[in-house]
């Protein structure tokens, strides 16, 4: 019998070891009690509930009702299986989700056959017009002509504002930026408003004339100081300058406006149109590919051989626990594996 003292000692060393530190040797520790394999925790793959695992395991055991060890194991082994057949169902379901996806995409022009995504292909030019590039076009024809009206509507008010009329940096050096596409030869040549001379006869202070983009001190009075040194090159004034480029504008964006139109109506008559490929590519995407079906259909096959085995094996052990001895099967259990 220990003494006193080394009982005392004994529980002095225990507390010092607590167990496992690190992950890895938790991960190493936590499989000591593993008792066997059907009510393994490592069964439960990620993606899956530990939870869900034991109400099923729970649930099918006690629905078999086994009695002793024996008869335990194979009821354990059924939910085993009954449980992988799930993961079949639930990886049928993620192909197939896939699939149809993939399917639609390219019934609507998003991907192509080698379901490379359409927008990091975008220099391959399709052969045919789809609802997703008309889509494109009618997207960014929009976006042309709020730009040019924007424009339009801007140069329009310019004359009738107060000198001190702000105007955020960028947007002022924008505005002169497009004014320079309006002069006769924009085409050739454009004044250069980054200049410092022209940055300092439009009223820039020298400390941001090399950003003047930034600058917070842009007013009406300064952008029209701007417009009369572009059109004073051109031996324009400021006003013809200005009114050219409204009228400029405005007729740019009423051609946007135009092609707008059309797309919309070309749009529409697509949609009809890719309605009826997406219906059809659903249709077609809803079995999965032959080399996944043969692979899926394997494994099915394979649990369901198993289970129907187990179940029959578990049949006959509990119709002779209680004196009732199943007559022999009439059909055999058969299992046929390559190679035998």
């Amino acid at each position: 019998m220990a003494s006193k003292k080394k009982v005392v000692a004994n529980r002095k060393n225990a507390q010092k070891s607590t167990g496992p530190k690190t992950e890895k040797g938790k991960a190493k520790a936590k499989m000591n009690a593993l008792a066997h394999g059907m009510r393994a925790a490592v069964l439960v793959i990620p993606g899956e509930q530990a939870e869900a695992w034991d109400t099923h395991r729970a649930g099918t055991v006690m629905s078999l009702a086994p009695v002793g060890t024996l008869e335990t194991e194979l009821a354990e082994r059924v939910a085993t299986l009954t449980w992988r057949l799930r993961r079949a169902i639930a990886y049928e379901t993620v192909v197939t989700s896939a699939s149809i996806i993939r399917a639609v995409a390219r019934a609507r022009g998003e991907a192509n056959e080698d379901d490379t995504l359409s927008a990091f292909s975008s220099f391959q030019k399709p052969a045919t017009r789809t609802y997703a590039t008309v889509q494109k076009e009618l997207e960014a024809s929009r976006e042309n002509a709020a730009s040019y009206e924007r424009f339009r509507d801007e140069l329009r008010r310019l004359p009738d504002l107060a000198d001190d009329h702000p105007f955020e940096g960028g947007d002022a050096f924008s505005l002169l930026l497009e004014l320079t596409g309006h002069t006769p030869n924009a085409d050739e040549e454009t004044v250069d408003i980054e200049q410092p001379d022209f940055l300092a006869d439009v009223g820039v202070p020298e400390e941001w004339r090399n950003d003047a983009d930034w600058w917070d001190g842009w007013t009406a009075k300064l952008l029209r100081n701007g417009a009369k040194e572009i059109a004073e090159e051109y031996e324009m004034t400021a006003t013809e300058l200005i009114d050219k480029a409204v009228r400029e504008s405005g007729q740019s964006a009423k051609l946007e406006r135009w092609k707008v139109d059309a797309l919309e109506a070309e749009l529409a008559s697509l949609a009809a149109a890719m309605a009826e490929a997406e219906r059809i590519a659903r249709g077609r995407a809803l079995l999965p590919a032959a080399d996944v079906l043969d692979k899926l259909t394997r494994y099915e096959s394979h649990l369901a051989r198993q289970l129907t085995q187990t179940l029959h094996l578990l049949e006959r052990l509990q119709g002779s626990r209680v004196g009732n001895p199943p007559p022999p099967p009439a059909a055999l259990d058969v299992t046929v594996s390559a190679g035998t």
